[in-house]
This record gives C-alpha cells, sequence and structure tokens, in this order.
C-alpha cells in the first residue's frame, strides 16, 4: 500500500515553491489531504489525472469544460480545487484568457501530473479491464476490413505558394505510402542480420543464460534464416550440437501475454515471445532502426533514439502566432491593426509570413501605426513571459537543440498521440506497405498468436503486440510512409513520429486523423493539441514556448532499496526543472525517513566542475562523477545540504608515475552506490562463447543480474 502520509508532504513541499505562493492556498491543500485520507490512490491516481485532462483539453479547445469530481466555485464555471490557478489562465466563464499566466499553467499541471505515474496500486478488476481489452481489439480487427475505396483528404502543391486539398481514395493513399517504404527500405536485406536475444522475460520461460542453446525448429524461420547458420557460433558449434539439432521439435510460435505494473490506472500489457522469434525479431529491429535512421528521406523525421527532433517540434508548435519573437530585444504582441476593422498584421501582410514572430518595431518598419498604448499589466506579462521563454531556450540549448525564434513554423505544428497503437497495427496494412521480401521477412518472425494470462489462446490479426521488438520500427515507418503520402512536398519535412508520438503540420491534423484512423489507428484526442498554447510530445510540454514538463514520482516512497532510489530521482529532476529548481526541502524529508547517512547528497555540478565544501578543504568533483553515481547521489545548490563521508570513509589513493607521466594521490570517498543483484552460473558450453561474443557489454560469463533487485552497497568511488 502505498504511504500516503508521504505523499501529502510531497505534495505540500510542490504547492509552497515560491513561484506559486500567489496561487494556492490552504484550502487546497486541505482539499488534496481531506481526499487523499478518503480515497487513497484512487484520487492521485484518476481523480487528479481527470482534472489534470480537464485543463489540457481547456487549453486546446480555448474552453474550460469541467472536471468530473470537483465542485465548481459559486458564480464561475470553474473548479474550486486550484481556482486561483486556474483563475488566471481561464475566466469565470471558462473562456480561455488571451494573457495566459504560464506560471499558473506549469503550476496546475505540476500538481495534478506528479503522482499519476506511481507504479502499482491496481486492483484485480483494472487487470481483467486490460485483458478484455486487448481481446476485443483483436476480436473488431477480425471482424472489420479496411475500406480501402474509402475518400481520404490530400493535399497537394499548386503553383509557387499554393496549396490545395482535394478527395482521394485510400487505395491510391496507399500506393503511394508503399513507394516510400521500398524506397527506404530498397538498400536493406533482412536476411543480413545480427540477431541477438533480448533482455526481456521469453515466452518459453527460459533464463537469459539459457537462451542461447540449441534452439527448436521452426520451419517458416528456416526458410528465410537458416537455423544451422544464424542460431550457432560458428560451423564447428553446430556439428557439435547435430544431434541435438537433429531431435528438436518443430515449433509454431505461440507468444505469451503478461501484465506489468504501469502505475495506479492500470497495468501494462506487453508481449512476450518465444526464445527462437525474439532471436530474429532483435536483429530485424537493429537493421530497421539503421536503415531508416540513416536514409535521406526519414534521417531527423522518423526517430528511435533521440526525441529532440519531436520536442522541439512541439516548442515550436506551442508559441503562438501573433506573440512576437525576440528579434529587437522586446517581447511583445502585435495588437489588431487601428482601423483594419480587428484585422491582425498577420493577415494583411502579403509580404509577412503568416505565422512569422513580429514585433511593434518590425510593423512599424513595414509601415503601420500603432495609436493604442500597452497597459502596464500587458507589459508585465509580456515581460514575465519573455523570461520564462529564455528559461526554456537555455534549457533546451544545454540539450543540444538548435533554436530559432524567426523560424516560420512557429504555431504551425500540431502533436497527435495515438491510443494503443501497437495493438491496432493490422498485419495486412504491414504486408501491403512493405516491399516483399520485407513481409515475407516479418511475418515469418512473428507470433501468430498469444497465450493470456487466464490460459486462453487468441489468434493475432495485428503485426505484433508490444513486446516484439519488430513492433515499435513497422508501426512508426507505416505512420510515416501514410502521412507523408497525403501530405505537399513544402509540409513533408515537419512530419516527424517518435513510435506514437507525431507531429504533423497544423493545417493538416484532421487530414492525418482521418486517414491514421482509416487503416485501423484510434487518435487520442485528449492527448492531441492543434489549437491554442499547449503542445506536448515525448514528454516536454510547452505552453507559449515555455516549458512545463511536470517532474513525476514514479514510485511508492516505501522503505525499501527501490523507492530510495526512484525518491533520489525525483529529487535530481526537481532541481533540473526550471519551473522548481529547488529540492532542498525534499531532501530534508528524504534523510528524515531514510536516515541522514543513508542519503549521498552532494553539489550541483556547475559547467566543468562543482565544489564539495568540507570543513577542512574544498573538493573539486569531475564530470565523469555524475555519470557514475547519478542514479544513487540525490544533488543540492545548498552546501548545507552536502553529506560529507566521515574519516573512515575517506582516503588517500597513490598513482604510480609512468612514462613521461609523474607520480600523483587522488582522494577516494564511500558513498552508498545502487548495485543490482548477480546470479552464478556454470559456464563451458557453446552457448555460452555465443553471448560473449553478441554481449561485449554483458555482465560477464558466470554472472546474471537478478531482474528488479537492486541493493544499495558503499562502495570506494573517485570523486575528481
Amino acid at each position: 500500500m502505498p504511504n500516503n502520509n508521504r505523499l501529502q508532504l510531497v505534495w505540500a513541499g510542490l504547492a509552497r515553491n515560491n513561484r506559486w505562493s500567489s496561487y494556492i492556498c490552504q484550502k487546497d491543500v486541505d482539499t488534496f489531504n481531506r481526499r487523499m485520507e478518503g480515497e487513497g490512490s484512487e484520487f492521485y491516481a484518476r481523480g487528479l489525472g481527470a482534472f489534470r485532462t480537464a485543463f489540457l483539453t481547456g487549453l486546446g479547445k480555448g474552453q474550460w469544460e469541467g472536471a468530473h469530481g470537483f465542485g465548481t466555485k459559486r458564480k464561475s464555471v470553474l473548479p474550486r480545487f486550484l481556482y486561483k490557478a486556474t483563475s488566471r489562465v481561464f475566466t469565470d466563464e471558462g473562456v480561455m484568457r488571451y494573457d495566459i499566466d504560464v506560471d499558473a499553467v506549469a503550476c496546475v499541471n505540476q500538481l495534478t501530473a506528479v503522482f499519476t505515474k506511481i507504479c502499482g496500486g491496481h486492483t484485480p478488476q483494472s487487470e481483467q479491464t486490460v485483458i478484455e481489452s486487448f481481446v476485443k481489439t483483436e476480436k473488431d480487427m477480425a471482424e472489420c476490413s479496411i475500406d480501402y475505396a474509402r475518400l481520404v483528404k490530400t493535399y497537394r502543391n499548386e503553383g509557387h505558394d499554393a496549396v490545395i486539398s482535394s478527395w482521394t481514395p485510400l487505395e491510391t493513399v496507399m500506393t503511394k505510402a508503399s513507394r516510400l517504404v521500398r524506397r527506404v527500405l530498397a538498400g536493406a536485406d533482412p536476411r543480413e542480420i545480427s540477431p541477438k536475444h533480448g533482455s526481456g522475460v521469453s515466452a518459453c520461460g527460459t533464463k537469459v543464460r539459457d537462451r542461447y542453446a540449441a534452439p527448436r525448429f521452426v520451419d517458416k524461420i528456416d526458410k528465410i534464416w537458416p537455423m544451422s547458420e544464424y542460431y550457432y557460433a560458428s560451423p564447428t558449434a553446430f556439428c557439435d550440437g547435430l544431434d541435438e539439432y537433429m531431435q528438436a521439435p518443430e515449433l509454431d510460435p505461440c507468444a505469451k501475454v503478461l501484465l506489468v505494473p504501469k502505475d495506479a490506472r492500470g497495468p501494462r500489457l506487453i508481449s512476450c515471445e518465444p526464445r527462437e522469434t525474439m532471436w530474429i525479431q532483435q536483429g530485424l529491429m537493429g537493421l530497421i532502426y539503421d536503415t531508416i535512421e540513416e536514409h535521406y528521406l526519414t534521417r531527423g523525421r522518423v526517430n528511435f533514439t533521440d526525441q529532440r527532433f519531436n520536442q522541439r517540434a512541439s516548442f515550436y508548435g506551442s508559441l503562438r502566432p501573433n506573440v512576437a519573437g525576440r528579434r529587437a530585444g522586446t517581447f511583445a504582441m502585435s495588437l489588431p491593426i487601428p482601423g483594419s476593422n480587428g484585422e491582425t498584421a498577420e493577415a494583411v501582410d502579403p509580404d509577412m509570413h503568416e505565422y512569422d514572430f513580429v514585433t511593434y518595431q518590425d510593423l512599424a518598419r513595414r509601415g503601420y501605426r500603432f495609436n493604442i498604448e500597452p497597459s502596464t499589466e500587458e507589459w508585465d506579462w509580456q515581460d514575465k513571459l519573455s523570461v520564462r521563454l529564455a528559461q526554456t531556450e537555455m534549457y533546451l540549448r544545454g540539450r543540444d537543440l538548435h533554436l530559432d525564434p524567426r523560424t516560420p513554423v512557429a504555431g504551425k505544428l500540431a502533436t497527435l498521440d495515438l491510443k494503443d497503437a501497437s495493438d491496432k497495427l493490422r498485419l495486412d496494412v504491414v504486408q501491403r506497405l512493405f516491399p516483399p521480401n520485407w513481409s515475407d521477412a516479418l511475418t515469418a518472425a512473428r507470433s501468430s498468436k498469444t497465450e493470456l494470462p487466464d490460459g486462453r489462446v487468441v489468434d493475432l490479426v495485428k503485426h505484433a503486440p508490444m513486446g516484439s521488438a519488430c513492433c515499435f520500427p513497422v508501426m512508426a515507418l507505416v505512420i510515416w510512409s501514410v502521412l507523408t503520402a497525403i501530405a505537399p512536398k513544402g509540409a513533408a519535412r515537419h512530419i516527424l513520429v517518435y513510435g506514437d508520438d507525431i507531429v504533423v503540420p497544423a493545417f493538416m491534423t484532421q487530414a492525418a486523423t482521418e486517414v491514421l484512423e482509416a487503416i485501423g489507428f484510434t487518435v487520442n484526442r485528449d492527448k492531441s493539441f492543434s489549437q491554442g498554447p499547449f503542445r506536448e510530445s515525448c514528454g516536454e510540454e510547452f505552453v507559449l514556448g515555455c516549458r512545463v514538463t511536470p517532474v513525476r514520482l514514479r514510485h511508492n516512497l516505501d522503505d525499501d532499496a527501490e523507492s530510495l532510489l526512484a525518491a533520489m530521482a525525483f529529487s535530481n529532476n526537481l532541481l533540473d526543472s526550471p519551473t522548481l529548481a529547488d529540492s532542498g526541502w525534499f531532501i530534508e524529508l528524504l534523510k528524515e525517513w531514510y536516515g541522514a547517512h543513508n542519503v549521498p547528497v552532494l553539489l550541483r555540478m556547475r559547467k566543468k566542475h562543482v565544489t564539495w565544501l568540507s570543513q577542512a578543504q574544498l573538493l573539486q568533483v569531475g564530470e565523469n562523477f555524475r555519470d557514475v553515481t547519478l542514479s544513487g547521489v540525490a544533488f543540492t545548490d545548498d552546501p548545507q545540504s552536502v553529506s560529507l563521508p566521515d574519516g573512515k570513509d575517506t582516503k588517500v589513493h597513490g598513482v604510480k608515475s609512468r612514462a613521461n607521466m609523474p607520480a600523483y594521490f587522488r582522494k577516494m570517498h564511500r558513498i552508498l552506490v545502487p548495485v543490482p543483484r548477480l546470479e552464478k552460473y556454470e559456464t563451458g558450453d557453446w552457448c555460452h562463447v555465443l553471448r560473449s561474443l553478441l554481449n561485449k557489454s554483458d555482465t560477464g560469463l558466470g554472472l546474471d543480474v537478478v531482474h528488479n533487485r537492486i541493493r544499495f552497497k558503499r562502495q570506494w568511488r573517485f570523486l575528481d
């Protein structure tokens, strides 16, 4: 059971953030505590989640439509809970304000999202609901076929600048998408793979070290990847195991569905593949990743290892077109042009891009005259927004993102999210889009059926459920090809796909939704944003160009090692957040709960070094330290919070002189470090040779990592 008292202290600490002091009153804290005591995980998992969904939906639609389970303020449609903050974003009539207070948005977003990702707490009823939803999705796909004669909206270029829309049969769109997929995969052969095993659970229940043994015979795999060549370390290894290979039973691959903790709202359903298909799927995944990320058509547009492309696009998309950039060192609104019947500069200036940033100076140079003097409140709001935008730019630049406030795509990009995307990618769609050699390979490497936790076996109509290594890259390529097929040439470069996180030009939102749903996907409209100032993609959230991504706690605050590890990660995320930037109060809570000697605290690294203050000297901590022990250390900006090792936990280590290098001495400190539990096993067979050849970064022969078993151990570390 979650420790609700600790969660209440965390929520109250966040609510007392100095930046949010004017948005939160004691009644809000009392309401939270009262409902936590009465409802428990139901409140922080679903109640606050419903409030947040209603709030973000209001930002997207420009109208507050109410949050289920929360009473409204008298003479207002806004809720009593967090009223001060929501009233800075919406009027009492529920209409979104033009001068949105970004800090108020960050406040509501943080306080309603902080506990939504805590694992566990779901009930048997929620588990059964997830299973039945999986079965229903499979049944619906089997009963419904795709109507390729259906008309969908497409766009094409007309002349130099004009883009016109037309209605095109889905068959034509799929043909164009198939050509795109063939161009991307033309230089890749699915037989030229480097197979390997994943770290997840297999359907056959074998341990990681036993998966490299002689495989069971799978006829459809052997036709494309001869098992005598692809499953053994060498021809000698195959000859030594020939008798076992000839006697191996023939296998009809059947996956196995498992429920794993996701959050308090319910578990996540994933598929475990047999070790024979997992071996090939991992190899195909690596080949598809490399091919797509290197091809000129998809490079930077379809991504698997770098989320920054989508995150940067969501930043640009959140910028309001009629909110100015900072070309001339100012931050201003483009007000309606006097005498133009309410038309704005963007609408009447033929020389200015429709969605360009403009300032008063820019408009003055274009011949516009302004007789309206902005009020003091407006300038205060603009200055405040300018500061938040500058903070976000600094944060993103630190992550090597190129930002240009004058970009013409600002305000023109929409973010789409798909619901249960991996479960709704049909096999027949994949076979229609992919070239024959790839279609045959993907079909041979998949499991045609799966076993449910209750023992039922379901035939799969989908290409592959979540858990299959081929699910993620194949789905991304399908989505990109279909959306690119309906887009005009100039807009295709703004289509970005990272799994089920999609970015498209805003004018294509309706067309993209229709074509994705036409081939079987479901667009989650509550998490898709094409209008308003809010955008979210790949875990980053922005409002008017300001980062409002909430910091989430992902584990209950119990007394075990996993809870302490998650708590210190939460503390470091608080410190890195431009909205919060203070974790001292939470570190004090950690010391109270887990003991000061069990919570290593160091000063945050700044540029090349950080200073670790001790009573007698200053110790410089090098850049390499954070990479080694970030998961086991809580960082702080307050020197008074630093936990210093005592005398017996500090020693001097001497390094002997080498050629052209003098001898020197370095200090070592013994601190708590999270380490996984290891299990020993016997070695000496060909399967262990194969494993060592393929997993150079593995723990080592004779040792296996025990899944989800972590402990803290005091170890000596160099900190300079």
